[in-house]
């Protein structure tokens, strides 16, 4: 039991210093509106909505996009039918490869992105009240934990 706690806290640690590392990389970039193909947007909850895409086929997406739904999102998915149109979308939001997880959500109005594993209640509090310059979170890889 002692081991379990010791490695909970240590993902806890880590994905702290990630989520940090995620927000100072986001902040320091020069972001411009991607070019996002075409997507629906289902009814606006009250500023809460937000566009996703996924890696085809992944689990956790889906999983994320349940949590994220259940967390009082609206939530819209940009079909995409492969990898290289996946990796095509993240370049075009600029995330950079090394900070890029399975997933991609951002605002609307394409004003800021969420990368990977960033949980609702994150998404939700910096949406409420934004960093100056910055233009979204990201959790890089697969967090033991996240949701």
């Amino acid at each position: 039991m002692e081991r379990v706690a010791v490695w909970v806290a240590f993902a806890l640690i880590l994905g702290g210093v990630v989520y940090a590392g995620g927000v100072y990389w986001w902040e320091q970039n020069n972001h411009k509106a991607p070019n996002i193909p075409e997507y629906s947007i289902i009814e606006e909850a009250e500023g809460r909505s937000l566009v996703f895409f996924k890696q085809p086929e992944c689990g956790c997406c889906d999983e994320w996009l349940r949590h994220a739904s259940e967390s009082g999102f609206a939530m819209s998915t940009l079909p995409l039918d492969s990898l290289e149109r996946v990796a095509e979308q993240k370049k075009s939001l600029g995330v950079p490869e090394h900070l890029s997880a399975c997933h991609t959500s951002f605002t609307p109005d394409k004003r800021y992105v969420f990368e990977g594993h960033v949980p609702a209640s994150a998404i939700a509090s910096f949406l409420s009240s934004p960093v100056e310059g910055a233009i979204g979170l990201v959790v890089p890889g697969m967090p033991i934990g996240s949701p």
